[in-house]
């Protein structure tokens, strides 16, 4: 799948590395970057989200339909604590590297103003760490499913906008951002 998708994306940048810059109808190729706030369902209430990053790439058929793909990198760390023969703290570290590919439906308010949903798949491969006392422990796990995102975005040139979104990834880990994006 991640094969899959990575060259899925090198074929959106290849084939639009010549394309005309994007006319005002909003259909070319684009690329972004997004930094916020990761969640995962790790089943400890204390064990809550840090910042998580994604980089995607995608062409606008029409204005309101595309494709997009995309890699996102998502943490969350706490310490979870038991009291059983005296009570001890564990400290847990997951992370969980996400590939995606995604349709995409872009609602225009105006010139420069437009909401968008997302539908697709997910790959997500997950580590968790754990160490108490100086020992440690480690698992890790692959997992598919679906994805969904929604967000909005402010055009500030015909090539240039900033947006903030909320996707969900395979089930149990999203990720809420801001997101730079240039189109081409």
């Amino acid at each position: 799948m991640k094969k899959i998708l990575l060259v899925a994306l090198l074929a959106t940048f290849g084939a639009s590395a010549h394309a005309a810059p994007v006319s005002e109808s909003g259909t070319g190729a684009y690329v972004g970057v997004g930094v916020g706030l990761s969640y995962h369902d790790t089943g400890f209430d204390n064990v809550s989200g840090d910042t998580g990053y994604k980089f995607f790439g995608g062409y606008m058929f029409t204005r309101n339909l595309g494709a997009e793909v995309g890699y996102a990198h998502t943490q969350a760390s706490g310490t979870v604590y038991a009291c059983e023969g005296g009570c001890y703290g564990v400290n847990l570290k997951t992370t969980v590297d996400t590939y995606y590919g995604a349709l995409v439906a872009v609602i225009p308010l105006g010139d420069n103003f437009a909401l968008s949903a997302k539908v697709g798949l997910a790959s997500n491969s997950a580590k968790a760490d754990a160490s108490l006392y100086g020992y440690g422990a480690s698992a890790s796990e692959s997992k598919s499913g679906g994805m969904y995102g929604l967000g909005a975005r402010y055009k500030f040139t015909p090539n240039f906008a900033i947006g903030a979104e909320y996707e969900g990834y395979a089930s149990d880990t999203a990720l809420g951002s801001v997101n730079v994006q240039y189109a081409f």
